[in-house]
């Protein structure tokens, strides 16, 4: 198959953090025989900051709004021929409610199917007592067999490869996964918890996501839940990867496997990903299987994504072209989706852009200036972000200030 014609996938799982491959035996084999890039970094923690980095070219995350803005190179790449396909796990900030079905021949995001309860019973049953809740939960997550269910990732997969299979041209197919993203709910067979001690530690993730637990031994169950569910996605992506080999169509085709943020567990005293730009929430992993990709320890981000994505890519070399990565946070309200009342799905320009910082081989830089504060860590020296530098190391500091205000990044 001639380079431009390769086929594309691009594979993206929701909060799975950068350090999560070593619970992935599949993914795992796939990093081996491919290339893996360890110091890879999302733009920002939360999912509308990602994937405009992803599919708009010249993406500028200190200045664009978290938005998918046309051209795309899913556009580009129809354009050139291929059969563009998606199938997006239920997520309504990378679903067609804000334009990302845009140059799809075929868009699959789940939002119009049948969830497991009727969104007017789902809300007067969340206003009574959580007994309501946990029924309502347990049956969507272990009584339906849908995307909204523990089999989640089977379904999404199973739906891919049919589209693979009907497909007559080289295709660029998307495919989310939503498995490691909070709720936890790992398939009843792949876990040790019970279907009560689940939805008893959803219920400490979502009570505890802002403020220190006593309890640590929840804690670190709430770890083993997630972990499970590490490895439920790694089973339904090899399974995937089992089916590309068998239609012989592996060889021929270029796979891209990343996340859009990662996962915290109070390393710096929060749960999940807030606005903040830790380590455990922006760095990310990101496998590439290609031909002409070697494996690199400099930094790269999901900007450069598009690049490699587009229809003939003017290079393959994700070699630190970038010495300095930007990120970006928002604060809204409790929620990185609403401001008061107003859906930031549909309103991204109610976004606070307050949290900005930096990140580059030596140095994470974070500001934020509703505070305001600054922080300033040594990553070479200090990987975990322990200590913060910025007050013995105001020269570097005042560096990062001056690219901030002047919206530059190398």
């Amino acid at each position: 198959m001639r380079e431009e014609n390769r086929n594309k996938i691009l594979i993206t799982v929701d909060s799975m953090r950068s350090d999560s491959i070593r619970y992935m035996k599949n993914v795992k084999k796939l990093a081996e025989e491919a290339s893996r890039f360890k110091r890879a970094y999302s733009n920002g923690p939360f999912t509308p900051f990602s994937f405009p980095s992803i599919f708009n070219l010249n993406y500028e995350p200190l200045t664009d709004p978290p938005r998918l803005q046309s051209p795309t190179i899913v556009e580009e790449l129809k354009g050139k021929g291929y059969n563009t396909m998606a199938v997006v796990a239920s997520n309504p900030y990378i679903s067609s409610l804000v334009g990302y079905e845009r140059g799809f021949n075929r868009y699959e995001d789940y939002l119009t199917g049948d969830s497991g309860v009727p969104r007017t019973i789902s809300r007067w049953i969340d206003k009574g007592p959580s007994i309501l809740t946990d029924m309502k939960n347990m049956w969507k997550w272990y009584f339906k067999d849908n995307i909204t269910s523990a089999q989640g990732g089977m379904v999404a997969v199973e739906d891919a490869l049919d589209d693979i299979e009907q497909s007559t041209e080289p295709f660029f197919l998307w495919l989310h996964l939503m498995d490691t993203h909070y709720p936890y709910t790992p398939p009843r067979k792949r876990t040790e918890f019970s279907i009560r001690k689940i939805i008893q530690l959803n219920r400490f993730r979502k009570e505890y996501r802002l403020k220190r637990p006593e309890d640590h031994d929840l804690l670190t169950r709430l770890k083993m839940l997630y972990r499970d569910c590490i490895r439920w996605t790694d089973e339904c992506l090899g399974n995937f990867f089992s089916r590309l080999k068998e239609k012989e169509i592996w060889d021929e085709t270029d796979i891209v496997l990343t996340a859009d943020h990662g996962e915290g567990f109070y390393e710096h005293g929060f749960l999940g990903h807030p606005a903040q730009l830790y380590e455990e929430v922006v760095r990310i992993p990101l496998i590439i299987k290609h031909p002409g990709i070697e494996r690199s320890k400099g930094l790269v981000e999901l900007r450069d994504l598009s690049s490699f994505l587009a229809p003939s890519p003017p290079e393959h070399d994700l070699q630190l072209r970038k010495k300095t990565i930007p990120l970006r946070g928002a604060h809204a309200g409790g929620r990185s989706c609403m401001v008061g009342d107003v859906n930031l799905i549909n309103r991204p320009d109610k976004l606070r852009y307050s949290i900005y910082g930096f990140v580059t081989e030596h140095y994470k830089f974070i500001y934020d200036e509703e505070d305001p504060t600054v922080e300033l860590y040594d990553l070479k020296n200090d990987t975990e972000e322990r200590d913060d530098i910025s007050s013995s190391e105001e020269n570097v500091v005042n560096k990062f200030k001056s690219r901030l205000e002047n919206r530059t990044v190398n």
